[in-house]
């Protein structure tokens, strides 16, 4: 397994002939920059993703962008995943339409971006994954929406409203 700060590229049983064949698609260069875009997709740091994307030719970011969407930890949450959680909406809407991240794009659990910005994010995150295309209807492992999360997630009407309005 390769690391992103305790989160891991990839899984499942045959982790050393994974490991070959990711390494053979996949330059040091173009993973570098995969874990600087992980990374300021975490921390919310839109100036890094911008950079990053200002000097790097469309089909790069694409390439790059399929790398940052491999990346997971243990639950299989990525970092799109994790921007959407923290409430990072320009961070999704900008990994989404540079970098060509899936908007859908599930953990483990069956959670898409949108579910993790509607359970923990805010209102802004929330309408940049549906700007940019986001399955309302998509159901997680326990058979739970987007508006459920937004529902059981907090005190916040407004996250509910997003979704009803």
């Amino acid at each position: 397994m390769l690391d992103w700060d305790g989160v891991k590229v990839g899984g499942g049983g045959g982790a050393g002939k994974f490991l070959v064949e990711w390494r053979q698609r996949h330059s040091l260069a173009d993973y570098n920059t995969a874990i600087k875009i992980a990374n300021a997709a975490r921390s919310g740091d839109l100036r890094v993703l911008q950079q990053i994307g200002g000097s790097t030719s469309s089909s790069r970011r694409e390439k790059i962008g399929k790398i940052v969407s491999e990346l997971c930890d243990e639950e299989g949450d990525r970092p799109l995943h994790y921007a959407a959680r923290l409430g990072h909406g320009e961070i999704c809407e900008y990994l989404i339409k540079n970098f060509k991240m899936d908007v859908n794009l599930t953990a483990h659990s069956g959670k898409t971006p949108l579910c993790f910005a509607a359970n923990f994010g805010d209102p802004n995150a929330i309408e940049s994954l549906i700007n940019c295309g986001a399955n309302l209807n998509v159901k997680d492992a326990n058979g739970l929406s987007p508006l459920h999360d937004a529902v059981i997630g907090g005190d916040n009407k407004e996250m509910t409203h997003s979704f009803l309005f």
